[in-house]
């Protein structure tokens, strides 16, 4: 019985971790480490604010409840450059995340399935990312490494229904 219960209770574990994974991260080593855990089903992409200027300061995430409620995770990195919104409408979610990097994050392009686009930072590193959603995976949230700017950058997808 003891067995069947750890089998058990195993079976519901990797059940679970089936429905998010996550990728990367791309950039420096710097900063504290962040993640953006997942939302649940009953809550959905609201806007993407991302601050930059050579550089990407900082990101923010915030995500709707079924009530309208909007909740964030906060913001990840400092407090400069020129920030720019992405809003999310009904149904949409990011398909593509990109840019480039050196020590630290240098630009980000974000992509929805609507054919919305985010760009921020400047076009320096001499690294590239790309992370890309599927059918069976949307990209729900960040994790990376941050402080005064935002140091690394990969993304958390969890499964589409």
């Amino acid at each position: 019985m003891r067995t069947l219960l750890s089998v058990m209770a195993m079976s519901v574990s990797l059940a679970a971790s089936a429905a998010q994974f996550e990728a990367g991260v791309s950039g420096g080593r710097g900063g504290q480490a962040f993640f953006d855990n997942v939302p649940s089903d009953f809550m959905a992409l609201h806007s993407i604010t991302v601050c930059a200027g050579s550089v990407i300061d900082s990101i923010e995430v915030k995500y709707e409840d079924t009530s309208g409620n909007i909740h964030s995770y906060g913001k990840h990195g400092g407090n400069g450059g020129s920030c720019s919104t992405l809003d999310f409408t009904a149904g949409e979610y990011i398909t593509s995340v990109s840019g480039k990097y050196g020590s630290i994050l240098d630009s980000l392009v974000i992509k929805t399935n609507r054919g919305n686009v985010l760009a921020k930072g400047g076009s320096g590193g001499s690294g590239e990312y790309k992370y890309t959603a599927n059918a069976q995976f949307s990209i729900a949230g960040f994790k990376g490494k941050s402080a005064r700017l935002v140091d690394a950058i990969g993304v958390v997808y969890r499964q589409t229904y």
